[in-house]
């Protein structure tokens, strides 16, 4: 058996500085410091995190689940607004697609966001 421990970052400063998500979903950035260069416009994971955060104050049943990707796919500022209706179930999207029918089940409305191709790891279950 061998069991190998990665540590995303590593010998990249910028990245081992940005602890939220250590440059998990990198846009463009500034090679040297590691900070974003401006885009015009919004993205697809700003809007989707906006509209998230807009829906759950509208409607209280509305639950967000994500697989240790909590930046990446925009739900940032749903955790902020929201922390108790947010669950993050570790890299493990299996889980968080049974735990959204679950949640359904309940009376919920949950939101499972999740990169597709990670999404497989669910049927593989």
């Amino acid at each position: 058996i061998v069991h190998c421990l990665t540590e995303k970052g590593r010998g990249y400063t910028p990245a081992l500085e940005d602890e939220a998500d250590r440059f998990h979903a990198v846009g463009k950035i500034h090679p040297d410091t590691g900070l974003p260069i401006s885009t015009s416009g919004l993205d697809w994971t700003s809007v989707f995190g906006e509209e998230m955060v807009k829906l759950g104050h509208e409607r209280e049943d509305i639950v967000a689940i994500t697989a240790a990707m909590l930046q990446p796919v925009g739900l940032g500022k749903f955790e902020e607004a929201f922390p108790d209706r947010i669950y993050d179930v570790g890299i493990a999207e299996q889980h968080g697609a049974v735990s959204a029918a679950g949640l359904a089940t309940g009376g919920l409305h949950p939101v499972f966001a999740v990169y597709a191709t990670f999404l497989n790891r669910a049927f593989d279950q």
